[in-house]
């Protein structure tokens, strides 16, 4: 019985050696593998603009002469979300004209907006930035103005364009009288760059 315990446990101990011995010829030095992902457009979901901004000028006294007034207060930055479209894209913003409550009195002034830095709203966006124009004039004649464009294949991700305070005015002629007066701004984004 104990011959043949031996021979058993011989048996066991060469069972298991053999495939050690076999795996260890197997092991490479180096090698190289893959990772891959494969990114799809969603159908579903489009470039837009997610914020635009309210500007107010404040009260000031009127004079007989033309006026230049700063904004006091500007409370969102132009936003524009794109998720991987490639084809570009321009915001523009137009005016209907600072009119006063009844809509017959056009106080002729022009709406002066710095173009501002776009930044992205990550900071690892490795996206091509789009641009902004140093100045923008809108004169409330309704004729759009650019604001923020992105050419073919850049301004992917989030972009924000902010407006400062100092850097935002509106040039009001002589000749204007007391009321309040308002105007719409229309921002308008168009798939493709200006």
């Amino acid at each position: 019985m104990k011959k043949h315990w031996g021979l058993m446990t011989l048996g066991v101990v060469a069972l298991f050696a053999m495939p050690i011995a076999g795996q260890a010829a197997s092991i490479v030095s180096g090698g190289n593998t893959t990772a891959t992902v494969n990114l799809e457009e969603d159908v579903n979901s489009d470039i837009e603009i997610t914020s635009a901004p309210t500007i107010d000028f404040g009260t000031a006294k009127i004079t007989a002469s033309s006026m230049t007034l700063t904004a006091n207060s500007i409370d969102d930055p132009i936003t524009v979300k794109n998720p991987g479209k490639t084809s570009g894209w321009n915001v523009t913003v137009n005016s209907d004209g600072f009119k006063n409550g009844t809509g017959e009195v056009d106080l002729g002034a022009t709406l002066n907006l710095d173009g501002g830095t776009p930044t992205p709203e990550e900071a690892s966006n490795q996206s091509t930035a789009p641009t902004a124009p140093s100045t923008v004039a809108v004169d409330g004649t309704g004729a759009d103005s650019n604001v923020f464009t992105a050419q073919i294949g850049a301004g992917m991700g989030t972009w924000t364009d902010v407006f400062s305070t100092s850097d935002v005015t509106l040039d009001i002629p002589a000749g204007a009288s007391t009321d309040q007066y308002t105007t719409n701004l229309t921002w308008t984004l168009t798939n493709g760059p200006a």
